[in-house]
Formats: structure tokens, C-alpha cells, sequence
């Protein structure tokens, strides 16, 4: 014969701990599920934004060239309308045949000419220097406008690089995610198969515990009276052995007179053996113990049968409580001990 021992205190804990693991890792399952979906948005509306960015650079750039192109245009209109001075005439040869008044005439016409091309030449000059003035500083904005292109040229290509490195990173996030997902949904597989087998096992120890020992009474064969004992103390949470109406504490078979027998007086009859009675009900209960000096019942079971009340019949009775050395009375199987004083 083989013994099953189990502890059945344990093993209801042991299943609501289960169950929660098991609720647990749906949620996680859950939790990492919505994480890559956000992920995967946030990802969609950095690209979004990426492609406005690169865009807005580009479109920058584009600008900047056409203002360029645009000051080319201003600066060579500019020089087009600059005017060379006017040359001075040559000095007029006056005649030898000329008299001082006539002489004197040439010279006032040639100088007032003069004057009035030098004039016209200051004019010239001004304007001139006025539209080199211009060009000059469009050729001072044309190449700062020129210095931008490259350092936006560097920042696309700085951006364009982010944004892959980026993409890089969260599609390995997202895959690991996904990894994760997977490997919990097995795990819940499995939790889940391994929760319902639990579940069938804790089922039928929890019959198993809630099975009650029942004696059976002596009776004649042979003019013989014989005691069935169970000899397997040392079951954990099992039932009680079998005794006889007559039953002494030795082990094996034990005869005796059949003449001397009598149900009522076996009752009576104190066994020194530790039985497990699991009833409920506290006639039943007491029915069961009779002839018993020393028993165990679940803790579990005393608030049904009237706890303190019941305490106080069974002290009555001439039964107390069994207490440890640490001062408790439940021990590891979450069982109660009676001895009978």
C-alpha cells in the first residue's frame, strides 16, 4: 500500500496564487500588446514629422538660391546702369589772325564747355558710386546667404541620419516587444493548462480531505473477535485506521471471548491512537470520537461546529486542545489535536 500525503491548506493558497500569476501575465500580455501599438503610432508621426522637417529644409535651401539667383539679377542690373564719364575736349587752337577779343571768346567757350562736362562727370561719379555701393553690399549678402547652404546641407544630412537611427531603434523596441508578447502568450499557454490540471488535482484532494474515517465494529466469525488497525500512522491528512468495537493499541489481530463482548461496553473503550475525524456536524462529531482518547480535525472545521462552544463541550468531555512548544495548536497541515486528560 502506498501513501499519498498532501498538505490541502497549502494547496488552496497555492491555487489562488496560481490564478493571480495567471492574471497577472494577461495583463502584462495586455500591457506590452498596447505598448507596441503606441509605439508603432508615436513611430508613424515621427516619420510624419521627419518628412516636414527634411521638407522644410529643403525648402529652405530652394529659398535661399532663389534669393541668390534673384540678387545676381539686382547686381547686374545695377552695373548696367553705371556710366563712364565724359572726356574732357582738347584745349581749342586760336588762330594767329586772332585778336585778343577773339581769343579771349574761344577760351570762355571752351572752359564754360569744360565746366559743364566736369558737371555732368561729378554727377556720373556719384551715381556710379552709388551703385557700387549697392553691389557691394549684395555681394555681402549674396555670400552669407551662400554660407547657409552648406550648414543646412549638413543639417539635412544630420537629420536624415537621426531619423534612420531612430527608426532603427524603435523597430528593434518594437520587435522586442512583439518577442515578448509571444513568449507570453506561451507562457500563459501553459500557465493556463498547468492551472486546470492544478485545479482537477486540488478537486480531488480537497474530496479526499473532506472524506470522514468510520470504524467498524467487531463482529463474530468463528468464535473469534478480531481488530482491524491501520498501521500507516504516518499519513498526512489521510483518514483514521479501523478499529474494532473491542480493539485494544497492539497492531495485527486480537481474539477474545465472544461471550465477553458487548457493543455498548466497546464504546467505552478508550483506543490510545490519534484518529482524524473531518464531520461538521457536531453530533455526528461527538459520535464519532467515542472510545478515543486522542483525535485531529481540521482547524477549518471549528468555527462549524460552534468554536468557543464547542471548546467548552469538548473540555467537558475531558478533551483539550493539544499545544505546541511555540504556543500555537494549528501545525504545518493546518490540523487541531485533542487529548483526552
Amino acid at each position: 500500500m502506498s501513501d499519498i500525503c498532501f498538505d490541502i491548506n497549502y494547496m488552496n493558497s497555492l491555487q489562488g496564487d496560481l490564478i493571480k500569476a495567471e492574471g497577472s501575465v494577461k495583463d502584462y500580455i495586455y500591457s506590452f500588446s498596447e505598448m507596441s501599438k503606441k509605439l508603432e503610432n508615436e513611430l508613424s508621426s515621427f516619420n510624419g514629422e521627419s518628412i516636414k522637417a527634411a521638407r522644410t529644409i529643403y525648402s529652405q535651401i530652394s529659398e535661399i538660391r532663389d534669393m541668390i539667383s534673384e540678387i545676381n539679377g539686382k547686381i547686374t542690373d545695377a552695373k548696367a546702369k553705371k556710366q563712364n564719364e565724359i572726356e574732357i575736349p582738347p584745349r581749342p587752337s586760336i588762330p594767329a589772325n586772332a585778336t585778343q577779343e577773339q581769343a579771349s571768346q574761344i577760351m570762355s567757350a571752351y572752359n564754360s564747355k569744360v565746366s559743364q562736362i566736369e558737371a555732368k562727370n561729378a554727377k556720373i561719379r556719384a551715381e556710379n558710386q552709388k551703385i557700387d555701393e549697392f553691389v557691394s553690399k549684395c555681394t555681402e549678402a549674396k555670400a552669407k546667404l551662400e554660407e547657409l547652404i552648406p550648414h543646412l546641407r549638413q543639417l539635412e544630412e544630420q537629420l536624415k541620419s537621426q531619423i534612420e537611427h531612430t527608426v532603427s531603434q524603435v523597430h528593434s523596441s518594437i520587435g522586442q516587444v512583439r518577442g515578448i508578447c509571444n513568449e507570453g502568450s506561451f507562457i500563459n499557454s501553459a500557465m493556463s493548462e498547468f492551472n486546470y490540471a492544478f485545479g482537477c488535482t486540488y478537486t480531488a484532494a480537497e474530496a479526499l480531505y473532506m472524506y470522514s474515517p468510520h470504524s467498524i465494529s467487531g463482529y463474530s466469525f468463528m468464535d473469534k473477535q478480531f481488530v482491524i488497525k491501520n498501521t500507516h500512522s504516518h499519513i498526512l491528512g489521510s483518514g483514521a485506521g479501523f478499529f474494532g468495537a473491542s480493539g485494544g493499541a497492539s497492531s495485527g489481530y486480537t481474539s477474545s471471548s465472544s461471550a465477553d463482548y458487548d457493543e455498548d461496553d466497546a464504546e467505552e473503550i478508550e483506543v490510545d491512537e490519534e484518529i482524524t475525524v473531518r464531520d461538521r456536524d457536531e453530533d455526528t462529531f461527538l459520535s464519532s470520537i467515542k472510545g478515543y482518547s486522542k483525535i485531529k480535525m481540521p482547524s477549518v472545521n471549528l468555527h462549524k461546529l460552534g468554536g468557543k462552544k464547542f471548546i467548552s463541550k469538548m473540555n467537558q468531555l475531558g478533551y483539550e486542545i493539544v499545544t505546541k512548544k511555540d504556543g500555537t495548536f494549528i501545525d504545518s497541515n493546518g490540523m487541531i489535536s485533542w487529548e483526552k486528560r
